[in-house]
């Protein structure tokens, strides 16, 4: 009775459509998810790291013709560690802005924010 029962609901979940199955349907296309790092482009920033003990600044420059606004993460890597801070003001054309990043020395870092 048991492998009766067993193999009668296996039957029927891959008899189905996988859409079926988990409920998504062309009228109901489930939860979509907008991933910046897939969708969209990214703006690179000159990154450079400062030296801590605790931790250390990273200190990004906007290299763009236009203000970053506040409010904009900026995701970061140093090292073999990676981070993302929010800017608190609006960062103007040419203008430096320190980060905080891990404890370490001194070093190149890569900065950037989605478009």
């Amino acid at each position: 009775m048991r492998v009766m029962i067993v193999a009668a609901v296996a039957a029927a979940l891959f008899s189905a459509p996988l859409g079926a199955v988990a409920g998504i349907s062309p009228a109901n296309p489930g939860p979509v998810t907008r991933n910046p790092a897939v969708m969209g482009s990214w703006v690179s920033l000159p990154c450079r790291a400062g030296n801590g003990d605790v931790s250390r600044e990273l200190y990004v420059t906007n290299n763009t013709s236009a203000a970053i606004p506040s409010g904009t993460v900026i995701y970061w890597k140093v090292d073999a560690t990676a981070g993302k801070q929010t800017l608190a003001a609006a960062l103007a054309p040419g203008a430096t802005d320190s980060l905080l990043g891990p404890p370490g020395p001194g070093g190149v870092c890569t900065a950037s924010f989605p478009k």
